[in-house]
């Protein structure tokens, strides 16, 4: 094989090589890694997300918990955050509708961890007032009772029953009733006592704090225990997996077509060699023009014989052979020609 022939072959395998390289770049580029390790993520919020709801409904139902439970959720939170909007950004060519929906599911978990440190704030003023309520009641009835003040003891009563009744089930109406309640008892605290005037006036304050804000703290343990967040990481997933999928698909796309390059190369080689062994044949069959000339430089020339001119010494036999020369011929020592054989006799004439 020539050296041209060679250069064309390992130009034309360099330019498939790179085309296969460029293809497997694109079918190895790690967007299915980077869609899987995502929906790992978003489904590890999903669980933690639950956990962090079901931690709220305990600590509510339970007077007695602290919350450091709950402030435990947020560091973990943090990082799956961050791992999150790490993983999304790594993959290639991503959807800008996926971007949007990842962006809007890393900013509901921070809206859910904000409405959870809220409930843990309100909450916590909630409980305490709830615990020191019945005995504040309990105080100004008995101050009340020693200082001979029987329709304060009438008047305090009601009001523990009916907040109490209120924070089971709040509505707009006992609220304003409770707050008639306090503002009458609040305008008679200046004509008792100071200490009991003191007694009543944290009473009061207690129940103030109830009624203020036991709607809006069952408003966001309401919307922090919702189920909003988890179907919200459903959607995500599906569309995650979609993406998969179709990245799948791609790469499936590209590796079929590395393998047709490789394919396409082996035959391309294959067809040369074939190529440049047929010629290599005829070459053999039909010698190159450039040899036959130089051989024949080399071979001598073969010039046809001319026939020789007659010369002077040969008119005696020119003679000879003329009619009437024969004696002429027989004088002259020479041989007489040879005679001519008599005719078979079947052909002769006058014979029986």
């Amino acid at each position: 094989m020539r050296s041209g022939s060679v250069i064309f072959g390992v130009s034309v395998s360099a330019v498939l090589l790179a085309a296969a390289a460029y293809l497997y770049l694109f079918a190895h580029d790690g967007s299915s890694r980077h869609y899987r390790k995502s929906i790992d993520l978003v489904r590890q919020m999903q669980v933690l997300s639950t956990g962090w709801s079901l931690e709220v409904t305990r600590v509510r139902s339970d007077p007695l918990a602290d919350f450091d439970s709950l402030a435990g959720f947020i560091p973990r939170v943090a990082r799956l955050k961050e791992k999150l909007a790490d993983r999304a950004h790594r993959i290639p060519d991503l959807p800008d509708r996926i971007a949007g929906e990842i962006n809007a599911f890393i900013s509901a978990i921070e809206a859910q961890e904000e409405r959870i440190e809220r409930f843990k704030t309100g909450y916590a003023v909630v409980r305490n007032s709830k615990r020191y309520l019945p005995l504040a009641a309990a105080s100004v009835s008995r101050q009340a009772s020693s200082s001979g003040n029987a329709g304060l003891v009438k008047a305090v009563s009601p009001l523990v029953r009916d907040v109490k009744l209120y924070l089971g089930t709040p509505t707009g109406t006992a609220k304003s009733r409770l707050k008639s309640e306090i503002d009458e008892l609040r305008g008679s605290n200046a004509r008792y006592p100071p200490p009991l005037a003191n007694a009543l006036g944290n009473l009061l304050d207690h129940a103030e704090v109830l009624v203020d804000r036991q709607g809006r703290t069952e408003e966001l343990f309401a919307r922090a225990t919702s189920d909003e967040l988890s179907r919200f990481a459903d959607q995500l997933t599906v569309n995650l997996e979609f993406e998969l999928g179709r990245a799948a698909v791609q790469a499936t796309y590209y590796d079929r077509g590395i393998v047709a390059l490789f394919g396409a190369l082996a035959l391309f080689w294959v067809v040369l060699a074939l190529y440049y062994r047929l010629n290599g044949r005829r070459a053999a069959v039909q010698p190159d023009p450039d040899r036959r000339i130089a051989a024949g430089a080399e071979a001598p020339v073969l010039v046809p014989a001319r026939p020789a001119a007659p010369f002077a010494s040969d008119a005696p036999a020119r003679a000879a052979a003329a009619p009437g020369g024969r004696a002429r011929g027989a004088r002259a020592g020479r041989c007489p020609p040879p005679r001519r054989a008599p005719p078979p006799r079947c052909c002769r004439t006058g014979s029986s």
